[in-house]
């Protein structure tokens, strides 16, 4: 089920055609002088906002892709550095090695509990420079503990590979528990953290992007609509059927509400 901030956007877009088709009907009684919000003007608006949509929705499934892979990919660690620990205790090796090999051990159980970490705020950079906080549900992680755990638990597996490594007697049957096998799954893990990564900055900035287009003061699609809104009632008046039909189509401004201290 899609997030009520993804519908909400979607709706803003599709609200557009609607202003459009209707300022079109006012004929030419509808002449604004701000460019923006000609005929010209909301048809470019439309165009920009399509785009930067459309490219969101196409990222987006690529960021679903990696991120779940990862996921894949990350599920079978927890249990896996379990049965490496408890290998290990099997062995006549020195008690602190054996807790060397724990303390990594419960590190890696530690951060695996993290993964699943509350989303950054979702913010928006204006031209000058200003954030455009957007309530939305589904943005990623840009720097979360979520990522960290993914890293800690990469360079903490790491470790204790190179940790039993160093155990001459540490030559397990189980497969998938061998230096070389448990070396090849660092490789892989890797590999899916960093296609994540690249995924999650690909998505983030093309959500900054289409946050920019719909919401950035003054020149996005809900300041915009602001203005046609504003222009109908100069030209025809508060009570007009043209302004309360212009004023019927509903763009929202998705913010972040600030939360307020306890005390």
């Amino acid at each position: 089920m899609a997030s009520q901030s993804e519908v909400g956007h979607a709706k803003n877009l599709a609200n557009i055609d609607k202003v459009i088709n209707l300022a079109t009907q006012f004929g030419i009684t509808y002449n604004p002088t701000n460019p923006q919000i000609t005929l010209v003007g909301l048809a470019t608006t439309k165009t920009n906002c399509t785009t930067v949509a459309t490219n969101l929705a196409n990222i987006f499934v690529t960021y679903k892709n990696d991120t779940n892979l990862r996921e894949i990919g990350y599920k079978p660690v927890d249990k896996l550095v379990t049965a490496v620990l408890d290998n290990v205790k099997t062995l006549n090796v020195p008690q602190q090695t054996i807790d060397d090999c724990a303390a990594l051990v419960k590190k890696i159980h530690g951060d695996t509990k993290n993964l699943q970490a509350t989303p950054a705020l979702n913010k928006a950079i204006d031209p000058n420079n200003n954030p455009i906080p957007i309530n939305d549900p589904t943005a990623p992680n840009t720097i979360s503990t979520s990522q960290q755990s993914y890293d800690s638990i990469l360079a903490n597996l790491q470790k204790l590979v190179l940790q039993v490594q160093a155990i001459p007697s540490y030559a397990p049957n189980e497969a998938n528990i061998q230096t070389a096998n448990l070396t090849t799954l660092i490789a892989n893990l890797s590999t899916a953290n960093l296609g994540a990564i690249t995924s999650i900055n690909a998505y983030n900035l093309a959500r900054n992007q289409r946050n920019l287009v719909f919401y950035a003061p003054s020149t996005g699609l809900t300041d915009i609509m602001k203005k046609v809104k504003s222009y109908t009632r100069q030209v025809y008046g508060s009570q007009s059927s043209e302004y309360h039909q212009m004023t019927a189509i509903k763009f929202v401004r998705f913010v972040v509400k600030k939360k307020t201290k306890k005390k």
